[in-house]
């Protein structure tokens, strides 16, 4: 059997992400965040699954659905403030 003459597999990681969009733009809409949206969803609070939400946004933003922007969240470490408490306690 050839590879044209397979059948292709879905991943399961698409099968279980697949989404409701009337849901999801429900989600999106009522919420300020996209940890908000996860949680709205019943998914678990991840960076993978909050990257999924904002993804899915952009994708619905360029088909003309007329989704809100949220401001963006710190999330990330303050690496000054990190340096400067690495200085403070030395180098060991």
């Amino acid at each position: 059997m050839s590879k044209d003459q397979k059948e292709r597999k879905q991943r399961a990681r698409n099968v279980k992400r697949s989404i409701d969009w009337a849901e999801f733009i429900k989600a999106w809409q009522s919420s300020s965040s996209c940890s908000e949206v996860v949680k709205k969803l019943g998914r678990p609070d991840t960076q993978s699954e909050r990257t999924y939400v904002s993804v899915k946004a952009g994708y619905a933003r360029k088909r003309g659905v007329a989704l809100k922007k949220f401001v963006r969240t710190v999330r990330a470490n303050d690496w000054s403030n990190l340096a400067k408490l690495a200085d403070e306690l030395g180098s060991g």
